[in-house]
């Protein structure tokens, strides 16, 4: 080539020095094998492709002994010369030692390449192999995905054993599509400043799914930076998407590996330096990796001469171990494990998670500081870090150990999760998670399959919750408690149910996570799972991935779509659709009081739309049965279809011509189409009906050039209608000469001074084709309302000729199913585009039949199969044929119930459709809570499939377990030990009475005082009389009754019982015998007898039941004990010591239950019976200026306690009975304690009453305060 000249074609024949070729060649180079490149001329846009040795073909052995010597500058107007020391195409293999030496000014990425690998090569850099680098970085916008040493392909390989030193940042290692490569020498590079240019760089990087790079045994990488990261342009393979001066020892991209094996090490020293990471794919470290965040300053040799902390300006930018994630969604999907060492010193991250992220350390991350280096930021030293998204997991065998003051274990921001199973420890104080994770707002409550955030009643506060990150099946969750603040994230796998009594805050659903809710929650964020709500959404809901599910039957406050599809039979109060991808389906039933487009999505409505619009290219069908009612001035920039009922005016406000109005032949539009002045061609097009009956109104009006057809009918009023001056279609006075009013259908005019026809300019066509009809009861009205205007068209008053001036093609109406989903793909569609029908559930029904998908190239992971048919037979064991048909599916297996109660077996036919086969669980098998296992086996005896059983097919092991304690009765104890303590409460009542006269004392209390209450509202009105007869002057008899009417509003919990009403009465028999020096003897006994009305709730999944029953209880007591009273302060106080016995027997009585179907139970009768020891002591003060008090302080263990076995029966499982254990038990401390103060003076009294009481565990306890003043 001549001197200057361009060299064409120079990138496609490369400059070769040595070419082996052909088979089984042995070769060696003993000398230098040097390559000078640079260009020398002055041209732009030059650029040559250099090879030093080229070898192809297979079973060549090539041994390089004196190394290779690359000299290489490329120009700074973004073109490349590409420099291969070693090419190796084919089953060869090469070994390379020596000295080899790179001196290059390049772009990011790098031209040079020592070694490239392809087509089942091997490369080995030999112990004695020494390479030295030195690098500078032009300041170009280009870059270059390359290497020093790159193996690309399955089978190829190359090996360091060498050492490899870096002044200045380079691409050491690259593998693509399945290669590897090992390094068991020494790698250093000082990332050092060299030139200005971008130099972001992974030391070691593995892209491509089977791309694997080791760093074995023995093997080292060291980075060292004296840089800063400065935000830059954006490179999407690199965790830290916009940052220059960012450096990573190993990266996995494109799903590759990385793995820094045990008993090697890697060496991190500077800020913005990252050990073993990935952005997409799976980094693990099993050996040592050795960070210190301080930026060191170096001195000519490359030693470190001091260090300084640099205060990054987002928390990410902070050095870490190890790395997983992006910091920009949508770009990260990868897994970095530790179950090696990391030891982080002064500065930085042990393990960080970014968006797509997760980190797990099952190994041990170490925290130091140097002496005397102390805190600077709040978070420059942590263990494990969660940004952006990301999730971190300190496992089981987890342990951070921090040995710096400023050290923490964890960091998490508001998007992002940690999660703690292992061990933390402070200076050797170590805590496990059960003790640390409570004292950390950091850390998330995570949850696994069967687990219950909080139980009904139950609040939590302030947590960030999520489902296992590291699921690989189905996590069952339920809620029926509080969760406020925090949130709720539902990940992969995850399948949360908020229960009917359940609220929750926030919750986010990741890709592959399902949300129910059943109950409340404020606020939504559906990040590409699907959430399905039948209960109510007080904030707004969005969605933030493509893809993500809506499916509402319940209530929703604000809904914000992006890229998405909802299915609406419930209420909307506001709804946007953002994006050209949303679909919103609002089905018969549904309705959106709202509906706003900020970009071009799709509405199908067959319910009701309120204040409807179109706007940003948005597309409206409001489908046959559909109704809407749309915004003044509310179509813009779209398409409106109507084939349903518009009640209000159609206002197209667009100036320009960007909308069309179709009214379908099954379409009525209640009101006025208008166009806004000097539009520019919007289109109208009525093949339905119109119908106007307001004095003015116009049914189709055309502004500007605006075109209106009516080829179905417009009604100009109604007959006998009193309104008048109506026009069927108008040309306004601004219309073009291009506008357009075209009749080819029927305008019947039944008002009177109404028209057809109005030109109220000059300009534009009038044109009919059809038919005008005046009804004979009107006056004054006629075809067109101006004279001398031309009219066209075969018509009445046309000039002869039919004539049509727009084209227009009318939209089929859309069809949308019942909430079945049919996914189509097209023929074309290659067999590796897979269709994620992840959340897809199969419907079946009573009658046996099953909801049938059409889908091609998909998996059948995370497709469920629900239970409607077992409402229809008893069978335990029932299939379905062709659930999904297509071609190219996968995964049947996969498919799973939606209920534990059901296993799912889905397999594949001769044709490849996907069939099921649904085979009942023994609920006695998937209970894990022993004590509902009498009720599951009595269960499994007698299935069938009537409501009781149907209402069993619940989601989780956890909701069965619930489910079975409430059908069971097990729960049902509040009337009981309501009972109880309405007989404590006469005791008190009784005690209290004061004595009116002869030894008759009398006390009552009624309803709305607050002593009259008892649990689930329940109040009472409660008499208590007290004869007491002097029988000696030592011995006394004391006759007591009492009654007590009830009234309630039943169970307030679920699976328990509750009083709606009844009665009950009270005898007693007291006798009492003085002895010499303040001894008594004292017996006493009593007789209960409560007649109590009840109901009992069940609920739990879709079943709501209330069981009414009536039930008797009888309590006998007998009590003696003895007691002695020491009089002190002159009288003033009475210190009465006592000791005794009481026995006490309980019956209950068998009893029905009504009106609840299936669920009713038949008890059988139940008894118990006591021994209780008596130990207590009683005060009474009567003091001076108007003081006295009371106090009792009674206790002791329970010597005995026997009860007898109940068993039941639920009328929907015949002929079966169960054991049934309510929990009632006795062996402990029973006990009572009472305080009585009072106060009097001339115009003030007080009076203080506070008491306990606690027998086998029931316990009640109150306080009252009463003051009285007088103002005198």
């Amino acid at each position: 080539f001549e001197q200057n000249s361009l060299i064409a074609g120079a990138g496609d024949t490369p400059l070769t020095g040595v070419t082996v070729n052909g088979a089984n060649n042995d070769i060696t180079l003993d000398g230098t094998f040097d390559i000078n490149v640079g260009d020398l001329s002055t041209v732009s846009g030059q650029a040559l492709s250099v090879i030093g040795l080229n070898v192809t073909g297979e079973g060549n052995n090539v041994d390089i002994r004196g190394g290779i010597s690359i000299t290489h500058s490329q120009n700074t107007d973004g073109s490349v010369s590409i420099v291969t020391g070693i090419n190796l195409n084919g089953d060869s293999e090469v070994t390379l030692s020596g000295q080899s030496t790179i001196d290059t000014a390049t772009m990011i990425g790098g031209a040079v390449t020592l070694a490239k690998v392809s087509n089942g090569g091997s490369l080995i850099l030999d112990d004695n192999s020494i390479i030295d680098i030195n690098v500078n970085y032009i300041d170009v916008s280009a870059s270059i995905n390359n290497a020093l040493l790159v193996a690309n392909g399955e089978n190829s390989s190359i090996a360091n054993q060498g050492d490899i030193t870096s002044h200045g940042v380079y691409s050491i290692m690259r593998v693509d599509n399945g290669a590897t490569i090992s390094n068991s020498g020494e790698i250093l590079v000082y990332a050092t400043s060299n030139g200005g240019g971008d130099d972001r760089t992974a030391v070691a990087r593995a892209d491509d799914a089977g791309s694997v790079i080791h760093n074995q045994s023995g093997g080292d990488i060291t980075i060292i930076s004296d840089q800063q990261p400065v935000k830059y342009k954006g490179f999407s393979f690199f965790p830290l998407k916009w940052y220059n001066h960012t450096f990573y020892a190993m990266l996995a991209s494109g799903y590759g590996d990385v793995v820094n094996d045990e008993d090697a090490a890697i060496h991190l020293q500077g800020a913005g330096v990252y050990g073993v990471s990935a952005i997409k794919g799976a980094a693990l470290n099993a050996g040592d990796i050795y960070l210190d965040g301080f930026v060191p300053t170096l001195d000519d040799e490359g030693d470190i001469t001091s260090t300084s902390y640099w205060h990054p300006s987002s928390l990410y930018l902070t050095s870490a171990g190890m790395v997983a994630g992006s910091t920009d969604g949508g770009d990260g999907d990868a897994t970095a494990t530790n179950t090696g060492t990391i030891n982080v010193n002064n500065a930085g991250f042990g393990m960080m998670a970014l968006n797509g992220g997760t980190a797990i350390n099952q190994g041990t991350i170490n925290l130091t500081a140097d002496e005397g280096v102390t805190k600077i930021d709040d978070n420059q030293l942590v263990g494990m870090a969660a940004l952006n998204g990301g999730t971190v997991i300190n496992d089981t065998t987890g342990t951070i150990n921090i040995d710096a003051s400023y050290g923490k274990p964890f960091l998490a921001d508001n998007n992002s999760s940690v999660i703690n199973y292992g061990t933390v420890c402070f200076d050797s104080n170590c805590q496990s998670s059960d003790q640390y994770n409570p004292t950390d707002s950091n850390v998330s409550l995570a949850f696994a399959d069967g687990d219950v955030i909080t139980a009904a009643g139950e609040t939590l506060t302030g947590e960030t919750i999520i489902t296992s990150p590291i699921a690989t099946q189905t996590v069952h969750v339920t809620n029926a408690g509080i969760v406020s603040g925090g949130k709720v994230t539902v990940r992969n796998y995850g399948d949360v149910t908020n229960e009917s009594t359940g609220s929750i805050s926030s919750v986010g659903i990741d890709k592959g996570g399902v949300y129910t809710n059943e109950g409340t929650t404020a606020a939504v964020s559906v990040d590409g799972g699907v959430f399905n709500n039948t209960g109510t959404v007080t904030g707004k809901t969005g969605t933030t991935v493509a893809g993500s599910i809506i499916n509402n039957s319940g209530s929703m406050n604000a809904v914000e779509q992006w890229a998405s599809t909802m299915n609406n039979t419930g209420t909307v109060s506001a709804w946007v659709g953002a994006s050209g991808s949303t679909v919103l389906n609002n089905y018969s039933g549904g309705e959106i009081d709202k509906l706003n487009f900020t970009g071009a999505a799709t509405v199908n409505n067959a319910g009701i739309i309120n204040n409807g619009s179109v706007d940003k290219g948005g597309t409206f069908n409001n489908l046959e049965g559909g109704v809407v009612t749309l915004i003044n001035d509310g179509l813009w920039a779209g398409a409106f279809n109507n084939w349903g009922t518009v009640n209000s005016d159609a206002d197209i406000a667009t100036g320009g011509s960007g909308h069309t109005l179709y009214n379908g032949s099954t379409g009525v539009i209640n009101g006025q189409i208008t166009t806004a002045k000097n539009n520019g061609g919007s289109k109208a097009i009525n093949d339905g009906t119109i119908n106007i009956d307001k004095t003015g109104n116009v049914a189709m009006s055309a502004h500007g050039s605006a075109k209106m057809v009516n080829n179905g009918e417009i009604n100009v009023g109604t007959k006998g209608t009193t309104q008048t001056g109506m026009v069927g279609m108008q040309l306004e006075s601004d219309a073009k000469s291009d506008a357009v009013i075209e009749n080819n259908g029927t305008i019947n005019i039944y008002a009177s001074n109404s028209y057809a026809f109005s030109q109220l300019g000059s300009n534009g066509h009038i044109v009919n084709n059809g038919t005008v009809y005046i009804d004979d009861s009107v006056t004054g009205s006629g075809f067109i309302k101006q004279s001398g205007k031309t009219i066209e068209g075969s018509g009445e008053n046309g000039d002869g000729t039919e004539v049509h001036y727009v084209d227009f093609i009318e939209p089929t109406e859309p069809t949308i199913n019942d909430g079945m989903t049919t996914v189509t793909t097209s023929d074309s569609a290659g067999s590796s585009t897979t269709n994620n029908l992840s959340g897809y559930v199969v419907g079946t029904s009573a009658d046996g039949s099953a909801g049938k998908l059409k889908v091609s190239n998909a998996s059948m992971n995370g497709v469920e199969i629900n239970t409607g048919f077992a409402a229809g037979t008893a069978d335990t064991t029932v299939s379905f044929d062709n659930v999904v048909e297509g071609s190219n599916l996968s995964d049947a297996g996969a498919i799973q119930s939606t209920t534990v109660v059901w296993k799912a077996q889905g397999s594949q036919d001769s044709n490849g459709n996907v069939d099921v086969t649904m085979t009942k669980n023994a609920y006695a098998d998937v209970a894990t809570d022993a004590s509902v296992s009498g009720v599951a086996s009595a269960l499994d005896a007698g299935y069938t499939n009537n409501e009781l059983y149907t209402s069993l097919n619940v989601g989780t092991t956890a909701e069965l377990n619930n489910a079975l304690k409430q059908v069971s009765g097990a729960q049902a104890t509040t009337v009981f030990r309501e009972a109880r303590i309405l007989s404590n409460r006469f005791n008190m009542l009784a005690d209290a009475a004061p004595q009116i006269k002869d030894g008759l004392a009398f006390n009552v209390v009624a309803k709305g005082d607050p002593r009259a209450e008892l649990g689930n509202d329940t109040q009472y009105d409660m008499l208590a009389l007290r004869q007491k007869l002097d029988l000696t002057t030592s011995q006394n008899l004391t006759l007591e009754y009492g009654i007590a009417r009830l009234d309630g509003d039943g169970s307030k919990t679920a699976g328990d019982n509750g009083l709606t009403g009844g009665y009950s009465q009270f005898f007693g028999l007291k006798h009492s015998m003085a002895f010499d020096e303040g001894l008594a003897w004292n017996n006493s006994l009593r007789y209960d007898v409560h007649n109590l009305d009840s109901s009992r709730s069940v609920s739990y999944g879709d079943t709501n039941k209330v069981a009414d029953s009536d039930v008797r209880q009888q309590y006998l007591e007998f009590r003696s004990e003895g007691a002695k009273t020491f009089t002190l302060m002159s009288d003033t106080l009475k210190v009465t010591p006592y000791a005794g016995v009481k026995f006490r027997h309980t019956k209950e009585d068998g009893y029905k239950e009504r009106s609840a179907g299936d669920f009713n139970l038949s008890m059988n009768s139940g008894n118990e019976t006591a021994v209780d020891s008596l130990v207590g002591l009683k005060l009474d003060y009567a003091g001076k200026d108007g003081w006295s008090a009371t106090a009792t302080l009674e206790g002791g263990p329970n010597l005995s306690y026997s009860k007898s076995q109940r068993t039941a029966s639920l009328q929907g499982a015949a002929g079966q009975s169960f054991g049934i254990d309510d929990g009632q038990k006795g062996g402990g401390v029973n006990g009572l304690a009472t305080i009585g103060v009072k106060y009097s003076s001339n115009d003030t009294a007080l009076h203080l009453d506070a008491y306990q009481w606690k027998e086998d565990g029931i316990s009640d306890k109150g306080f009252m305060l009463n003051v009285k003043k007088t103002f005198r």
